[in-house]
């Protein structure tokens, strides 16, 4: 059989070459989209989002991710900085806070599935935009308006707002591009992410709200297509109730948990400010601030409340819904407010759970913050007696009489091993007097009072500096020790007569019928 190899091999050469060619098409590469070089600055925030003024480099899309073995580095002179990837979408980036390396970035993606893939992103500028000021919520509490105000001779190219969910906060839940005159968006029903705002979120809400610098105007706000930008952090909740016509401030809160303002005041125009949860804040002014001239606060408990501030020396004041405390005419630069009980259990992040109202005396702007008085850590519950050896523990509001308070030992709290100790009483969160001006053995000392077998600490509090008054059914007692910090409350009897009967000694009840 004569057979024409000439053939054969044109044959194996046709079915050869498509072969190698499907082989070659088959290998993997590293897949990289949208090179990006921003200039930015963020506010402080508590979600791990870059603070400062830094730089913020990348690509939109960088695929296999780093779960599945690609690193990539940024390089720029003698500058080297790795890439991350936050989740699993591909968008991969790095950050410096050398502000003047506002050249390209030579990004380098490795995997050893692939050959190394090596992109350039675009130059920068060394200024970003300024962040939003006055921000406020106001209207429904499922769909909400939120305001702002961009700074005085500024016009960004455009505003990013987005809403994430504080249970998982690098997806946006929520996000909408707006144009850069816009300075009001109103939350619709049905959100981008085909959900809602919901009121039992207790999580509550971020909101990241970026003032953007364009390259083109005229194309979307993309990463690549992004020189610069200012984001704003800022933290809400959801409510079934509706939000007051007039807005509240938002406060945007420190990794410290301290509620910081930027936002301009006029002269005695009122401004509601939202604090997070506690019992108690300090209000503070900032240099060249003005300074407050009045407070007023909300319902909350038993709707009384002590503001202390400083004028010719310290002042407290009891301050009660619906009144206006007005501060001496200059004005104070910082005070406090206490009497916020725990029981009215305030959701933390929440605009309507405690609006104080503040107005200023001179127009200016506000970089003032709102400082949280106790930790979320409270002290140890430990059993107290107010008046041991009294049931009923009657108080007479305007005695001068002394209020003893013993903190009761048990076998988990041996009193006699504390040290460093000091104590506060009743609303006024007055502190002890450690020894009676007419006995000096009658001071703060250690004895067992109700005859457990265990000491109990005893301490000594003047009548009418407690804060008590007719309407208190009950007074709490907070020690403060470098072994801890042991709080509890007594049932009391407040009267306002003078027909109470009391012995000479503060510690001899045992004949005293009350």
């Amino acid at each position: 059989m004569c057979i024409n190899k000439k053939l054969i091999t044109v044959a194996f050469a046709v079915l050869f070459c498509p072969l190698m060619a499907a082989v070659s098409m088959a290998q993997p590469v590293i897949q990289v989209d949208g090179p990006f070089n921003i200039q930015e600055q963020g506010t402080a925030n508590e979600i791990g989002f870059g603070i400062g003024r830094y730089v913020n480099f990348g690509v939109q899309s960088a695929l296999p991710v780093s779960a599945e073995g690609t690193a990539g580095v940024a390089t720029q002179g003698s500058i080297s900085v790795p890439l991350y990837w936050p989740n699993s979408s591909g968008y991969a980036s790095g950050q410096s806070s050398n502000t003047t390396l506002t050249g390209p970035w030579t990004l380098t993606f490795t995997n050893p599935c692939c050959p190394d893939h090596v992109v350039q992103t675009p130059t920068t500028f060394d200024s970003p935009p300024p962040f939003v000021e006055n921000f406020t919520i106001s209207g429904s509490g499922t769909t909400p308006t939120f305001k702002w105000i961009v700074p005085n001779g500024y016009l960004p190219d455009a505003v990013a707002f987005d809403i994430r969910d504080r249970r998982s906060v690098h997806e946006p839940f929520h996000y909408v591009s707006l144009p850069g005159n816009a300075t009001e968006y109103t939350v619709p029903s049905v959100l981008s992410e085909l959900g809602s705002l919901d009121p039992e979120n207790t999580s509550c809400y971020g909101i990241m709200i970026a003032l953007l610098e364009l390259r083109d105007e005229n194309m979307p706000d993309y990463p690549e297509n992004t020189l610069g930008r200012s984001i704003s952090h800022l933290s809400f909740c959801a409510s079934e109730e509706a939000f007051p016509l007039g807005g509240i401030y938002i406060p945007i809160i420190t990794e410290d948990g301290v509620l910081t303002f930027n936002m301009y005041v006029s002269k005695l125009v009122p401004v509601v400010l939202d604090p997070a949860v506690a019992t108690g804040y300090e209000f503070r002014t900032e240099a060249g601030n003005p300074n407050f001239a009045y407070v007023e606060l909300p319902a909350i408990g038993d709707d009384k409340f002590y503001v202390t501030y400083e004028s010719s020396g310290t002042v407290m004041e009891t301050v009660r819904t619906g009144d206006t405390l007005v501060f001496p005419d200059e004005g104070v630069s910082m005070f406090s407010v206490t009497g916020i009980e725990t029981a009215a259990a305030i959701s933390p992040r929440n605009p309507l759970a405690f609006m104080a109202t503040v107005g200023f005396v001179s127009d200016g702007r506000f970089t003032g913050s709102m400082t949280p008085l106790i930790t979320d850590n409270g002290p140890t519950a430990a059993a107290i007696d107010i008046m041991p050896f009294s049931t009923r523990n009657r108080i007479q509001t305007n005695s001068h009489r002394i209020i003893p308070v013993a903190l009761l030992g048990s076998t988990t709290l041996d009193v006699t091993t504390l040290t460093d100790i000091s104590a506060i009483f009743g609303p006024a969160a007055v502190t002890d007097i450690g020894v009676l001006h007419w006995n000096a053995k009658a001071g703060r000392h250690i004895r067992d009072m109700n005859r457990d077998g265990f000491a109990d600490l005893v301490f000594l509090f003047e009548n009418r500096k407690s804060g008590l008054t007719a309407d208190d059914t009950a007074a709490c007692l907070l020690v403060n020790t470098s072994q801890g910090d042991f709080g509890g409350c007594d049932a009391v009897e407040v009267v306002n007569r003078r027909d109470i009967w009391f012995s000479q000694s503060p510690f001899s009840f045992k004949n005293n019928p009350d």
